[in-house]
């Protein structure tokens, strides 16, 4: 066999492994917020943007979660929404979850970028400059919202 052949069998065979731990992964009984939470995140990488959201919104009726558990939740639908270029839907979600997500140190994700990029199409600049200026002014806690600057207002 040739060299070219070996490495292709490998890379077939990571991929099935691959394939077979996300079904196993999403596939589990859902018991607590990490559970939820996880299926939503990988459901939302995967492109399955409804389901995404069912699980999230589920996620929401969970007993015992927390302020910041449930901004997470209402950020991961707005940026769900978002991606389905339902602007205004999104950011009814985007503002939920941001009154709770700014009292808490957080740490930076993409989500916030898809946030400002919202506010702009939907023309709420104002706030759009805020939340800019709000997660800017974080960058002690956590050095990567300085990527944020590399958006145009």
């Amino acid at each position: 066999m040739s060299y070219e052949v070996i490495s292709l069998s490998i890379m077939a065979i990571l991929i099935i492994i691959i394939v077979i731990l996300l079904i196993i992964k999403l596939s589990g009984r859902l018991v607590s917020f990490e559970d939820y939470w996880k299926r939503a995140t990988w459901l939302g990488l995967l492109g399955q943007l409804d389901r995404s959201i069912l699980i999230a919104e589920k996620t929401l009726q969970l007993k015992g979660i927390s302020e910041k558990q449930n901004a997470m939740c209402l950020l991961l639908i707005g940026d769900m929404l978002y991606r389905k270029l339902e602007y205004l839907e999104a950011i009814r979600y985007f503002d939920q979850g941001l009154q709770t997500a700014l009292q808490y140190d957080i740490f930076y994700t993409e989500v916030y970028k898809d946030i400002i990029q919202c506010y702009l199409i939907t023309d709420n600049k104002n706030k759009a400059i805020e939340l800019y200026n709000n997660l800017l002014a974080r960058q002690d806690f956590d050095k990567n919202f300085k990527k944020l600057e590399k958006i145009k207002l």
